[in-house]
């Protein structure tokens, strides 16, 4: 596969600006020159809880810098309180800010508010974002409260709600089911053991899943195979990560990837897992490690440079860009204090850039084109 290079990206202007890539020096991602539309990307950043200090910035690739808090420059106010996903569906993207119990549907070209989604359930509970998929008619989206709720992309309203298990974290599409990792994070020590299977057409629960304790993050392959992070209870449940038949909806364990914390998926359907544990003198211990999902086979170590990364928070790539994705892995760090960093590689593991994010918290790295070669 021929890889390209992300270019040049000003927030509030000049989307698909036309541009080439630059030849031959520090690019890791090829010496050929193309002419291609504009690759963006945008990093969600947490911030604290409490503090409504969530951000929005923008990746300029090629110039090695980010744009720091673009939402906040577009719409003269600030994106909220604990932000927690992001996801691009046409010309939208849609924020997920937890703290704030709102969704943001804002234009991805220039970052300004189309709506606002705030919702109550029918028991008059306020509903808080979590996470989002989408399956090209609805954007599904997971509220802390115990429900799924689907938005109309077309009016930017909620359209169905339905309820699932305690506490739901992550959720995916395959095949005409929607997924929802049911954590019970709100239940220490108890935490949630289920995943709900929805049919998305009807949006009623056919059946739930038994997995391991604390189930957080989907991610699912070319072959409609569905992996699973679970956290475990941080003490004698460890983390894990499992395999969702998606096709009889059986539930495998994946042994060989210990420690699971983040991942995310690929060039060449590789599963980057971001691991984390404590060494006998309770010092954070973090790596990234791969697992490839096509031959169900585990790799080994991603980078010793990446190893190296302190105060690693987060893995992202730009998978979702199909075709046109370059194998770029993001990794975002976080002290909890001052603004977080990040470590931008190649699939083979050679570090491109290093940024400041200028937000709190680096969560995920989210491409907002396409690039087309012209």
């Amino acid at each position: 596969m021929k890889k390209i290079f992300a270019l040049s990206f000003i927030a509030t202007a000049m989307l698909f600006a036309f541009t080439s890539c630059h030849e031959g020096g520090d690019d890791p991602f090829g010496p050929d020159k193309q002419e291609v539309l504009a690759i963006n990307y945008y990093v969600l950043n947490n911030g604290n809880w409490g503090s409504n200090d969530a951000s929005i910035g923008a990746i300029d690739l090629q110039a090695k810098k980010i744009t720091p808090d673009v939402f906040k420059t577009a719409n003269n106010k600030a994106l909220g309180d604990v932000a927690q996903d992001a996801i691009v569906y046409g010309s939208k993207m849609y924020i997920a800010v937890y703290g704030s119990a709102t969704v943001f549907a804002v234009n991805k070209s220039d970052m300004k508010i189309a709506k606002a989604i705030s919702e109550k359930s029918a028991g008059g509970e306020t509903l808080s974002p979590r996470h989002f998929t989408t399956n090209g008619a609805f954007v599904y989206v997971t509220y802390y409260e115990g429900y799924v709720g689907a938005i109309d992309t077309t009016t930017l309203s909620l359209k169905q709600l339905v309820k699932v298990g305690d506490n739901p974290e992550d959720i995916a599409y395959c095949s005409g089911k929607l997924y929802v990792a049911n954590s019970g994070g709100m239940n220490y020590p108890d935490y949630g053991h289920t995943v709900s299977v929805i049919d998305a057409a009807t949006m009623t629960v056919e059946k739930e899943l038994e997995v391991n304790l604390n189930p957080n993050k989907f991610v699912i392959n070319k072959k409609n195979d569905l992996y699973l992070l679970s956290w475990g209870d941080y003490a004698a449940t460890p983390a894990q990560l499992q395999l969702i038949n998606t096709a009889n909806q059986s539930v495998s364990l994946v042994a060989d990837v210990k420690d699971p914390y983040d991942m995310a998926l690929g060039l060449d359907e590789n599963l980057y897992v971001l691991t984390s544990s404590y060494d006998e003198n309770w010092n954070a211990v973090t790596d990234v490690v791969i697992y490839n999902t096509n031959e169900k086979k585990y790799v080994g170590q991603f980078s010793s440079k990446v190893t190296d990364i302190k105060n690693k928070y987060s893995i992202s790539t730009d998978y979702s860009l199909g075709s046109n994705a370059q194998g770029v892995i993001f990794i975002g760090t976080s002290d909890y204090i001052s603004t977080g960093d990040i470590y931008i590689f190649d699939s083979i593991g050679s570090e491109y850039a290093h940024m400041d994010t200028g937000g709190l918290n680096p969560i995920k790295v989210v491409p907002a084109s396409f690039a087309y070669y012209i």
